[in-house]
């Protein structure tokens, strides 16, 4: 089962060899910063940006984000579930203490994984990805109900 652990930028730290950072350094980070989602005066910034990636990780919004010279692609996220999967992931959100929940955009991004892994839907033919149910609804002329499925 693959686990989130926590990024540390000190020395002497290194990445475990079976995991792959997430943060916004790399392509599967979280285009929706905190310090934005405060300015808009959210309540929970860091939750309504875990929220927010989620949403649009599920089809909500525009395919890409740049958020200054990083680019975030949704549909790159999709095509490349399956090169984390069994894999941990990290990022420097902070873990959660004992009986709280893990808020970190991590979270939904494994979740989208296990739903590609469970539908085997992930292909790497460019022309067929795997996409979140209700937008495989809007894109295909199937009306069958699923949790993933191939464009």
């Amino acid at each position: 089962m693959p686990d989130r652990i926590q990024r540390r930028r000190v020395r002497g730290w290194r990445l475990p060899a079976n995991a792959v950072i997430i943060d916004r350094s790399s392509r599967w980070g979280n285009p929706f910063r905190i310090v934005d989602a405060a300015e808009h005066g959210c309540a929970d910034p860091q939750r309504d940006c875990v929220e927010m990636y989620d949403e649009w990780l599920n089809g909500a919004g525009p395919d890409v984000y740049v958020v200054g010279s990083r680019r975030f692609d949704r549909l790159w996220v999709w095509d490349h579930l399956l090169d984390i999967e069994g894999r941990d992931v990290a990022c420097t959100c902070p873990l959660p203490g004992a009986g709280n929940p893990d808020i970190c955009h991590g979270q939904p991004l494994l979740a989208a994984v296990a739903a590609a892994v469970a539908a085997k839907a992930v292909y790497r033919d460019p022309s067929r990805r795997w996409a979140p149910g209700e937008l495989l609804q809007r894109r295909s002329t199937r009306t069958l109900r699923v949790t993933g499925g191939v464009l």
